[in-house]
Parts: C-alpha cells; sequence; structure tokens
C-alpha cells in the first residue's frame, strides 16, 4: 500500500488526476510487476482483431471474475495468485464472449460492438459455468440479455417529470 500511496503522491503532484482504476492496478503492479505488461499483451490481441477495449475494462472485467464485485476496492483482499487466476479466466472468458457475439450476432469489430460493459458480468457468468456455455440454450439466453443491454444503453433518459 506504501507504494501506491507513494505513486499516487508522485502523480499527483503533477496535476494528473489518477482514476480507481489506476489506483487498483497500482496495487496489483506493486505486488506482481508484470501485470501491466500482461494486462497490455491481452488487449493488443483484441485490438489486433478489431476490438479496443481500455486497461479499466480488462481490469474490471478481472475485478467482477476474480471478487463478483465491480467496485476497484474489492481487488484490495486479492493476493497476487488469485489476480493472475482471475485474470487468465477473465482473458479465456472474453475470448469465448467475443467468438460468440461475433459469430451469432455478427458483432465482429469495435465499430458495432456496443454493450461493453457488459462483458464482466457475462464472463462472470462464463467463469462460473466452467468456461463456457452448456448449452446452445445457455448461450442464447445470455445472448438474449446481451441484446437487451445494447438496447437499454440506447434509450433516450426521460425527462425528469418533477
Amino acid at each position: 500500500m506504501d507504494v501506491v500511496v507513494d505513486i499516487f503522491n508522485r502523480v499527483n503532484s503533477g496535476g494528473t488526476k489518477l482514476s480507481k482504476g489506476d489506483l487498483a492496478l497500482a496495487r496489483v503492479c506493486a505486488e506482481w510487476p508484470p501485470a501491466r505488461e500482461e494486462l497490455r499483451s491481452a488487449l493488443g490481441k483484441w485490438a489486433r482483431s478489431g476490438f479496443d477495449f481500455s486497461l479499466d475494462w480488462l481490469l474490471r472485467n478481472v475485478n467482477v471474475v476474480v471478487t463478483g464485485k465491480a467496485l476497484f476496492s474489492a481487488l484490495k483482499d486479492v493476493d497476487t495468485a488469485g489476480f493472475q487466476q482471475g485474470l487468465k479466466q477473465a482473458k479465456k472468458a472474453i475470448d469465448y464472449l467475443l467468438n460468440i457475439v461475433s459469430g451469432r450476432l455478427g458483432l465482429d469489430h469495435e465499430r458495432v460492438l456496443g454493450g461493453r460493459y457488459a462483458f464482466p458480468i457475462m464472463s462472470r457468468y462464463v467463469v462460473e459455468n466452467g468456461g463456457k456455455l452448456s448449452s446452445a440454450q445457455q448461450r442464447d439466453k445470455l445472448l438474449y440479455w446481451y441484446v437487451h443491454t445494447l438496447l437499454w444503453g440506447a434509450m433516450p433518459v426521460p425527462p425528469n417529470p418533477c
């Protein structure tokens, strides 16, 4: 934690505002220095396939897979081995989901992939089901839910009636 605070103080003294994901990643990197490179490697692989995700997005996926929670503060109790295992599981789940979403829905590159923040939930679901979905029915139900997250995100916010 002292290393994280030191990094925060150095960056913040320059006027740069850190996100909670930056702080969580700094803590992880303090215990496992190659973490950032491992994350960037996965992001690079998906970018070469047409999917450009952020470091925060991948970290959120790992966080949800490992802890079941979206807030980065949940990572505070995760040790290095747990994070490494969670990263491995999250990468496999995301690969699996991108293949399903591409193959079944035709969302095969960044410009048409919506609902990227549904992925942490879907990643956790896939991991909890052994790394893959057991049937076409289970897959179709997950895709049905995913499509609804796309539609819900595209809906305009209704005006405040008050």
